[in-house]
């Protein structure tokens, strides 16, 4: 009894994870996950009665979502910086300057990586923020500081 509750408070923990990914994959609003848990239990409803309750107590509010997308943005950071670290990893990384909405230049910082069993990785590294000037130095330092906060083997580019 007690396994296999276990159990199902771990599928409603990876249904709620798999939600929060494909909204912040599609770029949805987090406020869009109450709307998903609707359509759910109204199909089930109509599916199977007996069930319903199972899919109301999927926690899909705004802070879940929320929460779940940081985890899973730190997971991908986590494994990115881990890759990094290896000595059998190649990498290329570009620099992409643009401005925000208060007109503050930013510089986001992009890695492709290759692993020595050949998988190939591509993820937004970085964003640094310019605030003073635009010059090609001020570029060049922000990226040295990025790499310095992350700690990538420099040996491998």
């Amino acid at each position: 009894m007690f396994h296999s509750a276990s159990r199902q408070g771990t599928n409603i923990t990876e249904a709620a994870y798999k939600i929060a990914y494909i909204l912040g994959k599609k770029g949805k609003p987090y406020s869009d996950a109450e709307l998903v848990k609707a359509c759910i239990s109204e199909a089930v409803s109509c599916l199977d009665s007996e069930k319903v309750y199972k899919y109301k107590t999927l926690p899909l509010s705004r802070r879940a979502i929320t929460d779940r997308q940081h985890e899973l943005a730190l997971s991908v950071s986590e494994k990115l910086y881990t890759l990094c670290q290896n000595e059998g990893v190649y990498y290329l990384i570009a620099l992409d300057e643009s401005t925000d909405i208060n007109d503050s230049e930013q510089v986001l910082f992009f890695i492709r990586l290759l692993t020595s069993d050949f998988q190939c990785y591509e993820e937004l590294l970085g964003l640094g923020t310019l605030t003073e000037r635009t010059r090609g130095i001020d570029v060049l330092n922000l990226f040295k500081e990025k790499l310095c906060e992350i700690n990538l083997n420099l040996s491998n580019w």
